[in-house]
């Protein structure tokens, strides 16, 4: 149970992560769209 339990919490950490780091790239990119 603590095992499937801390394999819930890896996966919504690294989902986290990946949403936030989406944002920062999107934010980054989104000056540089309307240059190109």
């Amino acid at each position: 149970m603590f095992a499937s339990l801390s394999a819930v919490q890896r996966a919504t950490v690294s989902g986290i992560a990946a949403l936030m780091f989406a944002v920062v790239a999107i934010s980054a990119a989104v000056p540089v769209l309307p240059v190109a």
